[in-house]
This record gives structure tokens, C-alpha cells and sequence, in this order.
């Protein structure tokens, strides 16, 4: 079983370390206005993502969550989102959607949107997660109507947008558990997504066979397929995030001075 809490034990290559020194290079003379991190894991986040171009790798996202991790309890309380403990068979993090669990009118899109930042962040902060990427897995059953109050146009342009500047190269959607109002609200919704992120998109239903070809069984849970008994634990998911608050929170500082 893999651990929670990962050490950073791969080693950068001498071509991976001269992108790093040329990345922050870039952000020295491309953006002497803005406060960047310095550190490693920050730079190779974004080169990771864009096959170690430095170039490429300056088009980050410009948002930033402005809250502390502890201030997000009330979200984090209602399970509508958490990662597992183990990684799926291509070393990927997993991180699991269940808008059933979705609160409204208390959590606004906003307020998604900077959480979901704060735990990619937090995952992104070891090395394997940035060569290997992420999995989503999107569970849809029992989707609240009200979920369509967060369907503007100028809202959904700009999530798309922000996932094709995801720092994460790797990152794959499963969406699972459809409901006719979900498939509804997709076909009203596709048109304005990006084709990088249509691409990412895999859809299961509540067939399980192609998600294990895809992620693998032992890393799931029972609910999806799963070994019999398998449960989530939550407070350990919760936990990883918690104990990355103060980096987090260091993190939001940096910006426009």
C-alpha cells in the first residue's frame, strides 16, 4: 500500500535541472512585478506538465485560493471530495468528486474552485505525483438541480481555461454514476469546454469494467468496484491536506507586489 505522505526521492536528470535554472530565468525577467516561489517543487510542478519547456511551463494559473485549509472544514465535512490512500496502477493520485454531496446554496463555485485548488496544489507537492499526474474519479450520483445555478457560459469558459493551464500534464476524468439530469446538463455543457479538457473526459456509467482497465481494482474502494470491505478514510485524506496548510497558506503570498 502506498504511504499518504511521500518523500521526494526521484532524481532530476542534468537536462531537467537546467530547465528548472532557465524557468526561474523567465519569471525573473518576464515577471519582475510578481513574488514566485523558488524552490524546487514549485518550478517542476509546471515543468512536468509541459514536457520541461520553460517557455511553455510560465503560462501558470494567475488565481489563488485566499483562505487557510482549516477555513474549508465545512466543505471538507460534507465527503464531496477527497483523494485516496492508495494511487491507481499508473502511480497517479486519486481524487474523488461526489457532487451528490455538493451543498447548496452554502458553497458557492468560488468556493470549489479554491478548494479544489488547494488540494492539487497539496498533492502536486511531490515529485511522483508531478511525473505521474492525477486521476479524477467524478461521481455524479444523486447531483442536486440546484447544481445548475454554477452553469454560466462566462463561468464555465473560464474553468475550462483554468484546467488548460493545470499544471498537472497527466490528469484524466472518470465520470461516473450518470443520471439523465447529469446527461442533460453535459450536452448543455460540452460545447463550451475546451478540447484539452473534452479529451480528459472518460465516461463509465455504473459499469465498473473500463474504469478498473483504466485505474485498476485495488486501488478503489468497494463502492466502485473495489475489494469487499475496502473503505474510504477520510480522516487520513483529510489529514494530508490538513498538515499542508502552513505551506499553502505560505504559498498564497506569493503575487503581484
Amino acid at each position: 500500500m502506498t504511504a499518504l505522505l511521500d518523500n521526494n526521492d526521484i532524481d532530476l536528470t542534468e537536462f531537467q535541472l537546467e530547465a528548472v535554472k532557465q524557468l526561474k530565468d523567465v519569471f525573473d525577467k518576464d515577471f519582475p512585478l510578481i513574488n514566485f516561489q523558488q524552490d524546487v517543487n514549485f518550478l517542476t510542478k509546471h515543468l512536468y506538465a509541459n514536457d520541461w519547456n520553460p517557455q511553455e511551463a510560465k503560462e501558470f494559473p494567475e488565481w489563488f485560493p485566499n483562505k487557510k485549509v482549516s477555513e474549508y472544514l465545512p466543505i471538507l465535512q460534507t465527503h464531496s471530495r477527497y483523494m485516496l490512500t492508495d494511487r491507481d496502477k499508473n502511480g497517479k493520485r486519486i481524487f474523488v468528486y461526489k457532487t451528490g454531496n455538493f451543498k447548496f446554496p452554502e458553497m458557492t463555485l468560488k468556493m470549489s474552485v479554491q478548494l479544489d485548488d488547494l488540494w492539487l496544489d497539496a498533492m502536486l507537492m511531490d515529485l511522483r505525483t508531478q511525473r505521474n499526474g492525477v486521476t479524477v474519479i467524478a461521481d455524479c450520483k444523486n447531483t442536486p438541480r440546484a447544481i445548475a445555478q454554477w452553469l454560466i457560459p462566462r463561468d464555465l469558459k473560464v474553468a475550462s481555461e483554468r484546467t488548460n493551464l493545470c499544471p498537472s500534464k497527466n490528469l484524466e476524468i472518470h465520470l461516473v454514476n450518470l443520471s439523465p439530469v447529469v446527461n442533460v446538463l453535459l450536452k448543455a455543457v460540452r460545447p463550451l469546454l475546451s478540447e484539452r479538457l473534452q479529451s480528459k473526459l472518460h465516461f463509465h456509467q455504473s459499469d465498473w469494467t473500463l474504469l478498473h482497465e483504466s485505474v485498476g481494482k485495488e486501488c478503489l474502494p468497494e463502492e466502485y468496484g473495489g475489494p469487499p470491505g475496502k473503505v474510504v478514510d477520510y480522516d487520513k485524506s483529510y489529514k494530508f491536506l490538513l498538515d499542508k496548510e502552513d505551506k499553502l497558506a505560505e504559498n498564497m503570498k506569493y503575487g503581484i507586489s
